[in-house]
């Protein structure tokens, strides 16, 4: 049986391939890891697998502050799951795997504008985006777009620090949200779309 699980570990997997895998196996079989929908109005109201979420979230155009509910529960689990306030893993997975999509985006376009490393710029995006859910501001809308900005900016900034040239025209993090498209709540291009 568990030959059909996928792995979390393997030399020929990047980083964000083996963090998807771990990401499955909290979804899959008979008690996979989901969120109460009917906690968040907006939301069917059934226990929601974070795989179905995360296809929710991509297909359907929800309001803003259903998806801010949404990350606002998911980032809470991820600080609270052992109690101490420490976070916790099972959570912090979910939240990674949910917005695996667009920290996908993020190291692809770095990784393809620096001549670096893809698996360094995918390990600083994921590592941007982890230590931004211990510090987002829950109160504030766009939770999403200043997780993804956490992840932008620090490939962005280990992009930057490389001995080696750029491979674009793209110099800097304002420049890289602006040619993404992505967007503060002010408009300007230091944000990610929400």
């Amino acid at each position: 049986m568990t030959a059909d699980l996928p792995r979390c570990e393997s030399p020929d997997r990047s980083v964000l391939e083996i963090a998807e895998d771990c990401f499955l196996l909290l979804v899959t079989g008979p008690d996979p890891v989901s969120l109460d929908g009917g906690s968040i109005p907006g939301l069917p109201s059934r226990p929601i697998p974070l795989h179905l979420l995360r296809a929710r979230l991509a297909c359907h155009r929800y309001p803003r502050h259903v998806r801010d509910d949404v990350w606002s529960e998911l980032v809470r689990r991820a600080r609270t799951e052992r109690g101490d306030g420490g976070g916790g893993s099972t959570w912090t997975l979910g939240c990674v795997g949910v917005a695996l999509v667009e920290l996908g985006a993020i190291a692809g376009y770095l990784s393809q504008r620096y001549d670096a490393d893809p698996g360094d710029v995918q390990a600083a995006v994921l590592a941007g985006f982890v230590t931004e859910l211990r510090r987002v501001d829950l109160s504030r809308p766009r939770i999403l777009l200043r997780l993804r900005l956490a992840a932008l900016r620090a490939g962005g900034a280990l992009c930057e620090a490389l001995p080696y040239a750029v491979t674009s025209t793209v110099t800097t993090t304002a420049d890289i949200s602006g040619h993404l498209g992505l967007r503060s709540a002010s408009g300007g291009a230091t944000g990610v779309r929400p």
